[in-house]
């Protein structure tokens, strides 16, 4: 899976649970249970695509079957922009997607790590006290309470006139460590800067502390009316920077109607299951179509025979022909049967192919009568080509930069089909070809 495709099933599993909070949960007076289930969302849509199950399930089946999402073919659609093989031109989408976002995202890391140094420091030298594990921290450069992890900042004015409401809410974000909360999805945000979902759970998360500081610190002892009198007193305060909880907020106008709302009632907390069948959901959504599982590792399921029909035209001939010009013949980078590590993986591996070394956009050529069955992208082979040649031979040609031809089309020996590339797990321009004979890997030399 590459960086690309990992990055929309993220972006979608991020959308969609933001979508089912948004329509059944947001106003449930369960904050702690919708403070999990925010979270939980983050972290969710994060390891979801790392999930894999055995893709002929039923449930596989049935899942490609209602959204055939075939990710195999988004992850080739954004392979190669445009390639120019006589100018030797090859430009790589994924690879300028990736700097882009790790550009961005080392950007917004710095700023953030600016803004709390920033106030740090324009908050040092204040009034500290130590309070049953939280720091206070009186300074006269705070225009409105907030707090950072477990130090509560905050201005005379509200230090000496308005303690009993303030200090007990701002108690409460430090006690919780709502920051913890904001920190998390500020790093979401800098590498899916892109996606507008994850700015709106951020805010949810903000609204939702807010939601929870109040029910406590209201909770404790303090009267509902004296509480929203405290609102008034901060509508016209200044908010500070960075990751912080504030007792103002541009969400008092919601927070004084869930303190006066009727409160949920609490046979709705087994509304909160309904995340499991939706977990389960996008955890299907994400596998590779069936047939696009490996069965040999770390190739593809090359099948012949019965499965696999091929025109009598084609015959059922072994393969006999070089899958490049004559000239590349004695061009080979690695023989078949070479055991050692992966220069680029560093797994052990048995090499089933010939590599032959061709320059960018060589043609590649099918090397006997058969039908295409696989015209894709593979995350190790890279764009590859699969032909049957009958019930006994298939032959592969992979990490090329071009596909010329389709699934189903008959091709004949010695017609162009693909071009070299340097795609999937590759240390340059190569052809890898492989030949299988009743599903085994054999010596491809044997066979041109």
């Amino acid at each position: 899976m590459s960086i690309m495709v990992y990055m929309i099933k993220v972006s979608l599993g991020i959308f969609l649970f933001y979508l089912v909070y948004r329509l059944v949960f947001r106003r449930y007076t369960f904050h702690r249970f919708n403070r999990i289930l925010i979270l939980a969302s983050g972290v969710g849509a994060f390891l979801l695509p790392f999930f894999e199950m055995p893709a002929d399930t039923m449930e596989v089946r049935g899942i490609n079957e209602v959204i055939p999402i075939d990710w195999n073919y988004i992850e080739a659609l954004g392979t190669t922009v445009a390639s120019e093989a006589d100018q030797g031109v090859d430009v790589q989408l994924p690879s300028l997607l990736v700097l882009a976002v790790l550009g961005i995202a080392l950007t917004r890391f710095f700023l953030l790590f600016y803004r709390y140094m920033k106030v740090v420091r324009t908050f040092s030298g204040g009034e500290v006290r130590k309070e049953r594990g939280i720091r206070w921290i009186v300074h006269p450069e705070v225009h409105s309470p907030f707090t950072l992890f477990r130090t509560v900042y905050l201005d005379r004015y509200t230090a000496e006139l308005t303690a009993s409401v303030v200090r007990g809410h701002e108690e409460v974000h430090a006690r919780q460590l709502h920051s913890l909360d904001l920190v998390f999805w500020e790093v979401i945000s800098a590498f899916l800067w892109f996606n507008p979902f994850v700015f709106l759970f951020k805010r949810l998360t903000r609204e939702n502390h807010e939601y929870l500081a109040d029910e406590v610190a209201q909770a404790s002892g303090q009267e509902l009316e004296s509480y929203l009198l405290a609102f008034a007193g901060e509508l016209a305060r200044k908010h500070d920077p960075v990751f912080a909880s504030h007792f103002k907020s541009s969400t008092i106008k919601k927070r004084i109607i869930m303190l006066t709302n009727k409160k949920t009632n609490q046979n709705k907390k087994w509304y909160y299951l309904l995340f499991v069948p939706l977990t389960v959901f996008l955890a299907l959504a994400f596998q590779q179509p069936v047939e696009e599982m490996a069965e040999e590792v770390p190739g593809l399921r090359i099948q012949s025979g019965v499965n696999s029909t091929v025109p009598d035209w084609a015959g059922n001939a072994a393969p006999d022909r070089l899958p490049l010009d004559e000239k590349f013949r004695d061009q080979v980078s690695l023989d078949y049967g070479w055991k050692g590590k992966n220069p680029v993986t560093g797994e052990e591996m048995t090499h089933n192919g010939v590599d032959f070394r061709a320059p960018l956009g060589s043609t590649v050529y099918a090397a006997g009568n058969g039908v295409v069955t696989k015209s894709e992208f593979h995350e190790r082979y890279g764009k590859v080509i699969v032909i049957n040649h009958g019930s006994t031979f298939t032959t592969l040609y992979s990490h090329l930069d071009g596909l010329e031809v389709s699934i189903g089309q008959k091709v004949a020996a010695g017609q162009r089909i693909g071009t070299v590339g340097s795609t999937g797990v590759s240390t340059g321009p190569h052809l890898h070809f492989e030949v299988r004979k009743e599903g085994e890997p054999v010596d491809p030399s044997d066979y041109y």
